[in-house]
């Protein structure tokens, strides 16, 4: 098998993580929709986060026991497997995560919600993280740096190491 075949082959399984990935956030998405209209966008987000809280021990445990190089690779790799097209980079403390192609935004607006209200949601999500890093006295936190304006721009999330 040569080196195209094999190229070839991980775009064609990247495509249908994120078709896959895609699918699953729009049904998400229009879920969020039907809470939010039940109970309100600030008590709807409010139970969002806390869906997320249980990353902070996983997150905790990587900042603990990896180094910097070996966080960049892990998170990489946890990217590519929920079907996100992220560049990883790092600085002297940080981990940086620059994702173009988000199946998350993708699938959120499939499902009818607005840029406003995905950033809404992509920030609650990071933001329940990170409060959960800091309520454990973590080794490191989590922040969105920059926030896409549409679906052709860019986000930068941050993984910085104390």
């Amino acid at each position: 098998m040569g080196i195209s075949t094999i190229q070839n082959w991980l775009t064609l399984i990247s495509e249908e993580v994120f078709d896959a990935a895609k699918g699953g956030y729009s049904a998400m998405g229009k879920f969020f929709q039907a809470v939010a209209e039940e109970i309100g966008m600030k008590r709807a987000l409010e139970l969002w986060g806390s869906s997320y809280e249980h990353y902070g021990p996983i997150l905790d445990e990587m900042f603990r026991t990896q180094s910097l190089e070996e966080f960049g690779v892990n998170m990489g790799v946890m990217m590519i497997s929920l079907g996100l097209d992220s560049k990883i980079s790092r600085t002297s403390n940080s981990v940086l995560a620059t994702t173009r192609r988000c199946p998350e935004y993708d699938g959120y607006k499939e499902a009818g919600l607005d840029h406003e209200a995905i950033k809404k949601l992509c920030l609650c999500t990071v933001g329940s993280i990170d409060a959960s890093l800091q309520k454990l006295g973590a080794n490191g936190g989590m922040s969105i740096n920059k926030y896409r304006s549409d679906s052709d721009d860019f986000c930068i999330e941050e993984f910085k190491k104390k």
